[in-house]
């Protein structure tokens, strides 16, 4: 039992999971930076993508967790997994040649599937650099964040508790 709001909570959980995220991702990218001397071009965008792709999974953990409230933890751990690894996959980091299979013949997974965009923003900032390409992946991730985030805040509004 907390006097504090559900909703300022669940801002401070999503936000400590956020700064915590990021944390791990700066030190793997220093690690390939400056110990495998791994040259990256457009550092700041890359760190966006990087931010906003944290944003997006945070936000995409906590919808279905609160999506699925009525579930078992392993249950949204599944959905959650499953999830990341279809994603994985249909974006080409199993099979190369996926990802030329799935924009061709299913172009829409392309825009939904957030493992493809954020990959595909590593790939075209990396090779073409700051194109429309890259902006319409930053896009595609900026509505997700947005759509993830108004899904778990609509769900978590609707989760009542009984009274004490």
């Amino acid at each position: 039992i907390s006097p504090k709001k559900r909703f300022k909570t669940l801002l401070i959980y999503t936000i400590a999971g956020l700064l915590i995220e990021l944390l791990l991702i700066f030190i793997l990218l220093f690690y390939l930076i400056v110990i495998l001397n791994i040259e990256f071009t457009n550092l700041l965008y890359l760190a966006i993508v990087c931010i906003l792709g944290s944003i997006v999974g945070i936000s995409f953990g906590s919808f279905i967790t609160i999506a699925l409230k009525n579930k078992s933890e392993g249950f949204k751990i599944l959905i959650t997994t499953l999830v990341g690894l279809i994603g994985s996959f249909l974006s080409g980091m199993m099979v190369s040649d996926m990802k030329f299979f799935i924009q061709t013949n299913f172009p829409i997974l392309r825009y939904i599937n957030p493992v493809g965009v954020i990959s595909d923003a590593l790939y075209s900032l990396n090779y073409f650099g700051v194109t429309k390409r890259f902006y319409l992946n930053i896009t595609l991730l900026v509505i997700m964040a947005i759509t993830f985030i108004v899904g778990t805040f609509f769900f978590y509004r609707r989760n009542r508790y009984e009274s004490i």
